[in-house]
């Protein structure tokens, strides 16, 4: 089953006070480090084979000795369910970044509404935490759960309507958690 995975890094700038900003003040370089995975789980049954023709009779199993062989792969089904998963560190740089520490989840089923085979639904979740004690009040983290679902029209256009429920989100019980109701559309090229 197909499945792609990424650790990387990244740095920018120079050592302290030797990167001037937008502003004119110096800035220490900033680094960071992510690692990716994105793996099918689970892939509904391929369609079978057509069966090749043998002298009027049908052979199935490929086992006729009068006729070639295909050559050509088997179609494997797009549909199943698939998981992505991230995650961020960037310790060094706690007050120039949000959130130090980032990572999101979630799992997306292609096809799961029988006859809707590009269909997706999807549910995720997403936490950053915030630095503790560098800004006052001092925040914690916040977090996001969505559940959605891709109706796609044709083979360019879609409607995905979804549901997200924010918790802290300003990092702090000073703002309330939401609920959010919405839908976006999208074009394919």
């Amino acid at each position: 089953m197909p499945g792609k995975y990424a650790f990387g890094g990244y740095f920018f700038g120079t050592p302290a006070n030797l990167t001037t900003t937008w502003n004119g003040s110096g800035e220490p370089g900033q680094y960071g480090f992510y690692f990716q995975g994105d793996q099918m789980l689970y892939r509904e049954p391929s369609p079978a084979p057509e069966p090749v023709s043998s002298g009027g009779k049908a052979v199935v199993d490929g086992k006729s000795l009068s006729e070639p062989v295909s050559m050509d792969k088997p179609k494997l089904s797009k549909q199943g369910l698939s998981a992505f998963n991230l995650v961020t560190m960037a310790p060094g740089y706690a007050k120039a970044n949000n959130f130090p520490f980032y990572f999101q989840s979630g799992l997306v089923y292609t096809g799961l509404v029988p006859g809707r085979g590009e269909d997706l639904t999807m549910a995720s979740i997403g936490y950053g935490a915030y630095q503790g004690g560098v800004v006052s009040p001092s925040k914690s983290y916040t977090a996001v759960v969505e559940l959605g679902y891709r109706y796609q029209i044709n083979g360019w256009a879609y409607v995905q309507p979804f549901f997200q429920y924010f918790a802290r989100p300003n990092g702090t019980p000073e703002v309330a958690n939401a609920s959010v109701l919405g839908f976006l559309t999208g074009l394919v090229f």
